[in-house]
């Protein structure tokens, strides 16, 4: 076998390793087809984030940040999501390197 040929294999094992991983999230509407707009909200829920909970006025309308929409919107982020997404990017690097 060569190479390229157990470069593919190694490929294609990674994928179906990926695609079988099941991520569970409160999914948003608004952020689920639109990147740009996700990853905003996600840079900005990391901002209003502190020790004791969210921040209570949004930084950049100066508007009350509810709990609630925090939790909703920090729901939409979880941990496990997270962790996927990085998953996916480390190997889009390392395939990138190649």
């Amino acid at each position: 076998m060569t190479q390229l040929s157990l470069d593919i294999e190694a490929l294609k094992n990674l994928l179906y390793e990926l695609l079988a991983e099941t991520v569970t999230s409160q999914v948003l509407k608004e952020l689920e087809n639109d990147v740009k707009l996700s990853g905003w909200v996600k840079t900005g829920i990391d901002i209003h984030k502190n020790e004791e909970g969210f921040k209570r006025e949004c930084a950049f309308c100066k508007n009350e940040l509810k709990e609630s929409r925090a939790k909703e919107i920090e729901g939409h982020f979880n941990d496990a999501y997270n962790s996927f997404i990085a998953k996916i990017d480390k190997n889009i690097e390392l395939l990138a390197k190649k």
